[in-house]
């Protein structure tokens, strides 16, 4: 179903220039992205994807944990594919201005 919603994305960016800018926010947003990049014209390079539903699970799974409010908590990043090889970064997570690992 994605790919025949992105190779139709494709299709329209036909008529952009190859350097316009992609941003895909559809889950799975990097495979999603992949197939938009395969199927354009568009410079690989000027594709990206956001995965803030993910970004916002983790922060929703440290709220609960925490019991600290949404807006106490910073430095989340999430890698990898939408799926079973998905991380986050745990590195840069403050919780109330100390390091996560300090506070779970």
């Amino acid at each position: 179903m994605n790919k025949n919603i992105f190779m139709a994305q494709a299709k329209a960016l036909s008529v952009a220039k190859p350097d316009v800018k992609c941003v895909v926010v559809a889950n799975p947003a990097n495979t999603n992205a992949k197939i938009l990049s395969h199927y354009s014209q568009v410079k690989p390079q000027n594709i990206t994807c956001l995965s803030r539903l993910d970004h916002n699970r983790a922060i929703g799974q440290l709220v609960e944990k925490t019991g600290t409010k949404q807006s106490n908590i910073s430095g989340v990043y999430i890698f990898g594919n939408h799926s079973l090889t998905q991380y986050p970064c745990i590195k840069n997570i403050q919780i109330d201005g100390k390091p996560v690992d300090n506070v779970i």
